[in-house]
């Protein structure tokens, strides 16, 4: 791959001085690749680093709906899930999400904090989910995949707060646009990566109709499964419930310390297609 200039200059300004990076551009503007193009220079230097994946629709790191925290090059180990595949409508989820997920990180010892986010950039929400976004992360850089100063509007009425440098960077010269038919096959495919080690369980609910309810029909809906404290464990798939419990497909192990379910927007055919109802 034909890395630009620009980057491998940024790559040397945060190993020089590692914090949390924010990375942000339209879609197809190459943030994931850029992204682990700096954890791989950062891991190369002996770093210890890690990306918050918040692209909920695209997501290069962890399964769709959700946002994930994944110390570099390991398997995601943290998630915090929305129920959708697009930011639009659940600015907070987001915003506090990738707060807690960045601070789990730092906490974790994490040098290099990569949060990769997803391309909504325009109109009043996209605004405003970069401006939460930089409030409450509070990046030491904020990276901006560009061409043509294209974003330059944007990053007018986007705070800029003391401390954070901010970086204006080419799109890579390999990014291409993907049409709206190869997103939604990859997110069906990162749907798919995510279930295949899945098995089928029961989960005892207290009051499962209370959960379910409002989004009919349920069978191949995906829900986020959660322990008591709030933590969420992963994903499920539903197949079928009755009065007092639910048949999911999940690679969630510990059914046991599964205590409540949040049903997503995204019902799942058998091939893992998306299913519109």
């Amino acid at each position: 791959m034909q890395i630009p200039e620009a980057w491998e200059e940024q790559a040397r300004k945060i190993i020089a001085k590692p914090g949390v990076v924010l990375v942000i551009g339209k879609v197809n503007a190459g943030k994931s690749t850029l992204t682990r193009y700096l954890l791989q220079a950062a891991a190369d230097r002996g770093l210890k680093a890690a990306v918050v994946d918040t692209d909920l629709g695209q997501a290069s790191f962890g399964p769709p709906t959700c946002m994930s925290l994944t110390p570099w090059p390991a398997s995601p180990t943290s998630f915090r899930f929305v129920g959708a595949t697009s930011p639009a409508g659940h600015l907070l989820q987001v915003t506090v999400g990738a707060r807690l997920l960045v601070e789990r990180a730092r906490d974790q010892g994490a040098g290099v904090v990569l949060v990769d986010t997803s391309g909504m950039v325009h109109g009043p929400q996209g605004t405003l989910l970069k401006q939460f976004k930089i409030e409450l992360i509070r990046p030491h850089y904020l990276l901006v995949l560009q061409k043509g100063g294209e974003l330059e509007g944007l990053l007018e009425r986007i705070p800029h707060p003391s401390g954070m440098e901010l970086c204006r960077l080419p799109v890579s010269p390999e990014a291409r646009p993907r049409s709206a038919a190869e997103r939604t096959l990859y997110r069906r495919g990162r749907f798919a990566a995510y279930f295949q080690e899945a098995q089928l369980r029961w989960i005892h609910l207290r009051r499962p109709r209370r959960i379910l309810s409002g989004l009919p029909p349920w069978t191949g809906r995906v829900v986020g499964l959660f322990h008591l404290s709030g933590e969420t464990l992963g994903l499920g798939l539903v197949r079928r419930h009755d009065s007092d419990k639910v048949e999911l497909l999940t690679p969630v192990a510990k059914s046991g310390a599964i205590r409540f379910l949040q049903v997503s927007a995204v019902r799942l055919g058998e091939d893992w297609q998306e299913v519109h109802s």
